[in-house]
């Protein structure tokens, strides 16, 4: 019984973690069991299609070398190919409150059933009403429920009292808020939690937190500051989520494009969390503005909102202290209305300086103010003194040719205190970064939108931002990238792309020295990996977007890194025999 009882927790949990999309069906509204699901439930994990999701689900596992016979694939499975199973039917696991003296949530599977009789005869099952049957090889009560459906459960006092609810989607909408409705009308994995069940999470992941804190200090000593902090981190989200919070939602949807992946957060009108995310975002717009090529790493903010701006107005408040050389940069945060990042694959390669390609958009209606501003910081830093010696800052007006536009130049150094014993960890890291320049330095230029920045003098690289920041489609005129931010929210504030194919192209042959086999090879056309955040109607949010050739992709790599480290331990193991067999002969 505990066994199964693990199990069928299993199908709730493991679901939320699991990469597992569906095969696309027509999506209008919530998965139709869950317009079924009792007012008292604690959390929700609803199928669309049972079927389905079972076959997909099997796809992703096996794409990664995970057994058929690990929860929940294997009392999905064992449920599809039950003969009386409505296999195109939509499916839950409600979780109940405990019961009185209990501490743990109790789960019931609600299984859409087409012949009730044979399913039951199917898991030979026993009894009238209530009847025993086994699943998985273990026992479970269960009952016809009506309407279509049959509920299960290790104990059998919940399956006797539990009933179906009626007419429950709207109700759970308007708990779940606007932005987990739109993502669950579209999904076909939806997994709907109330604070209670949510807060349970966050306790446990706090008291593990803790546990590892406890053990920092005993080896690192009170210096260990930070875990502490991460600790207490997750306990004020706790106190918050339970105070504010209306509902978490997590839904998964896919298609042959790739798999969608939905988290959000809503808080009860009025509360102060509430009041906080009230900012519709328009960052979708700024990518355009970042060259096209191949890159590591970009994303964009938009930092136009009230809100957003107040944050910039607390630091510059501290523009007394440490960051009173930026005081002129911070006066002119005021004018900027978001900023776009890209972290193109550096020309010299992996030690040749990771930072040499990348690119800046900052949009604004003042460009020439900014450029100003800038100007003053690095003529405000050059001559202070710091790390032994005094820093080294310039600015140039109009000393480098980008793409027939005229762009001033920056550089900034920091001296090095060779008697520091970290100076060489240091070195090493600014070279890693800046590659064989003494420390930043790059290019920086005005359009009507903004300003463009860049790290290196790379002008060719400066020249291709600057035509995209002034009205050019730019990275968003990649079909690879586009299929991906167009599948991010409308009303985002922040967004973030991992260049997938870049990383691998770059330490692929890294890789292949280090395990001896061949270099990855990826797809000319392989879209990056995509995150993004809102903060409207009350809801924090975010949405991860994984395309099937990265999955696909990273099956492979999985694999190959499998199999050299099964050589490995070949080696290792016939070298041990040779130990084994007598004395090394000299």
């Amino acid at each position: 019984m505990a066994a199964v009882h693990r199990r069928m927790r299993a199908v709730g949990v493991v679901a939320c973690v699991m990469w597992c999309g569906l095969a696309a069906t027509a999506r209008a509204d919530l998965p139709p069991a869950m317009d079924r699901a009792p007012a008292e439930a604690l959390g929700i994990v609803a199928m669309r299609d049972i079927g389905q999701f079972h076959k997909r689900l099997s796809e992703y596992m096996g794409l990664f070398d995970l057994e058929a016979d690990t929860p929940p694939l294997s009392v999905i499975g064992e449920l599809v190919a039950t003969p009386g199973l409505a296999r195109g039917g939509s499916a839950m696991v409600v979780i109940l409150p405990p019961t009185a003296g209990e501490s743990d949530p109790r789960p019931v599977l609600v299984a859409p059933v087409s012949d009730t009789a044979m399913f039951a005869k199917s898991l030979n099952a026993q009894g009238q009403g209530i009847m025993t049957a086994t699943l998985d090889g273990d026992e479970v009560f269960m009952k016809d429920a009506g309407g279509g459906y049959v509920v299960m459960s290790p104990d059998r006092g919940t399956v006797e009292s539990f009933t179906l609810g009626v007419n429950s989607a709207a109700a759970m909408k308007q708990s779940m808020g606007a932005t987990a409705a739109r993502a669950s009308d579209q999904a076909d994995l939806v997994i709907y939690l109330t604070p209670g069940l949510v807060n349970q999470g966050l306790e446990a992941v706090g008291e593990g937190m803790v546990e590892q804190v406890g053990a920092m200090s005993m080896v690192l000593g009170p210096g260990a500051a930070p875990g502490a902090a991460m600790s207490r981190a997750s306990e004020m989200m706790s106190e918050r989520f339970e105070a504010d919070g209306q509902s978490m939602v997590i839904t998964m949807s896919a298609d042959d494009v790739g798999l969608v992946i939905d988290f959000v957060s809503q808080f009860k009108e009025g509360t102060p969390s509430a009041r906080m995310f009230q900012v519709d975002g328009s960052a979708r717009s700024l990518a355009s503005a970042l060259p096209d090529g191949k890159m590591l790493l970009a994303g964009s903010v938009d930092t136009s909102s009230p809100m957003l701006k107040s944050w910039m107005r607390e630091m510059k408040a501290d523009e007394a202290g440490a960051l009173a050389m930026l005081a002129p940069m911070f006066d002119s945060m005021e004018k900027i209305d978001g900023m776009a990042m890209s972290i193109g694959v550096p020309p010299a390669g992996l030690m040749g300086g990771m930072l040499t390609a990348g690119t800046t958009f900052i949009k604004t209606a003042d460009p020439k103010g900014l450029t100003n501003a800038v100007k003053t910081a690095m003529e405000g830093m050059n001559g202070r003194a710091a790390g032994g010696g005094k820093i080294a800052a310039s600015y140039k007006a109009g000393a480098v040719d980008a793409g027939g536009v005229k762009v001033d130049s920056w550089q900034f150094t920091v001296p090095m205190d060779n008697m520091d014993p970290n100076a060489m960890g240091a070195q090493q890291m600014q070279m890693m970064l800046f590659g064989m320049a003494p420390g930043p330095s790059g290019l920086i230029g005005a359009t009507d939108k903004g300003v463009v920045m860049s790290i290196g003098s790379n002008s060719q690289l400066m020249g291709s931002a600057m035509q995209a920041a002034a009205g050019g489609k730019g990275m968003t005129g990649q079909d690879a990238f586009a299929s991906v931010h167009s599948r991010l929210q409308d009303d985002r504030i922040f967004e973030v792309y991992v260049g997938v194919k870049g990383i691998i192209d770059m330490i692929g042959p890294f890789m292949a020295m280090q395990t001896g086999g061949a270099p990855i090879r990826t797809p000319e056309k392989l879209a990056p990996v995509a995150l993004a955040g809102t903060m409207s109607g009350g809801a924090m949010g975010i949405r991860l977007v994984m395309p099937r050739d990265v999955l696909l992709l990273l099956g492979d790599v999985t694999a190959e890194m499998r199999g050299a480290m099964d050589d490995m331990d070949d080696d290792m193991d016939g070298d041990m025999d040779d130990q084994d067999a007598g004395p090394p002969r000299f």
